[in-house]
């Protein structure tokens, strides 16, 4: 019921559409997934669960959100009642909270939509700012325009935690319709505007990107043969695959960076190598009818 309720709202007071390219197909129903994306609004779950509606996935959806929203009047009790995990943004803090919610979804052996945002922070000037500086002390030479570079390590445990039932992690690129890229989605787009005030986007682009986890950097049956000789050395296997892992993500952010850059260019996100439906041309993906609607609940 919370599920259709964050559609129907959607719907009424921020109608807008879904346009989903890539790897869309592969999302779906009475699956076990995670699903990563970059974090410009607010609102960016609410229409991330539009998607995972026409998935008909709504009902499997939990989200790693900042701690202070379970406060919030009515949605707040229902983000609890969908046990959504709640972050202090404090690893410390988090980590024993995190696998806790974790052991209990594997336990259940239910349906799963994860969604978590590794940039841990909206895209805002402060924010590219205070990770710029980051990167300066951690010798990091990565600078991107679009995004925020990500944090690892709870994505890594997310994945760790509910392998191997969960061998699939999807990378969605989202982009907002009438901005340019100087513009910042967050000034333009802010929550009460976007449900109150009647100010959203036209459009929502969704690029989707399927990844095998087994053969990501950083987990074993990616890493190669020279693990069980590393581990015979007394060498710290976790921290190396961790390491690489990071790697992956950065280079993956890099390229979602590239993607927004044309996004901005063009007004649709293109083809991208490896994406089973994206086209070649930069033209959006048209896919079956009912998959095109123009709601704030339907593609």
């Amino acid at each position: 019921m919370y599920g259709c309720m964050v559609v129907i709202i959607a719907w009424l007071f921020a109608p807008v559409k879904l346009v989903v390219t890539g790897d869309y197909e592969m999302l779906g129903e009475g699956k076990r997934q995670v699903v990563m994306a970059n974090h410009q609004i607010y609102p960016d779950w609410w229409y991330m669960w539009c998607l995972f509606h026409n998935r008909n996935a709504h009902g499997d959806v939990k989200i790693l959100l900042i701690k202070y929203l379970k406060h919030i009047p009515i949605f707040g009790w229902g983000m609890r009642f969908f046990e959504f995990i709640f972050m202090n943004r404090k690893w410390a803090l988090d980590k024993e909270n995190l696998t806790s919610h974790l052991r209990r979804a594997k336990e259940d052996n239910l349906p799963l939509m994860l969604l978590l945002y590794p940039e841990g922070n909206l895209n805002t000037p402060n924010n590219r700012e205070s990770c710029r500086a980051y990167a300066k002390k951690m010798d990091i030479s990565e600078d991107p325009k679009h995004v925020v570079l990500p944090k690892s390590t709870g994505l890594k445990t997310c994945l760790e935690a509910l392998a191997p039932e969960v061998h699939e992690l999807f990378d969605v690129t989202v982009g907002y319709s009438g901005l340019t890229a100087d513009q910042v989605p967050y000034d333009e787009y802010l929550a009460e505007q976007v449900f109150f005030g009647g100010i959203y986007p036209a459009e929502v682009h969704l690029h989707i990107r399927r990844f095998d986890v087994a053969k990501l950097p950083g987990f074993e049956a990616g890493v190669g043969a020279g693990f069980d000789t590393l581990k015979d050395e007394g060498i710290d296997v976790g921290a190396i695959g961790a390491e690489r892992f990071n790697l992956w993500l950065r280079a993956r952010w890099m390229q979602k960076d590239e993607l927004m850059d044309g996004f901005y260019k063009n007004g649709v996100f293109g083809g991208e190598e490896g994406v089973t439906n994206a086209r070649k041309d930069g033209k959006e993906e048209h896919y079956k009818d009912h998959h095109r609607q123009e709601t704030g609940a339907y593609v």
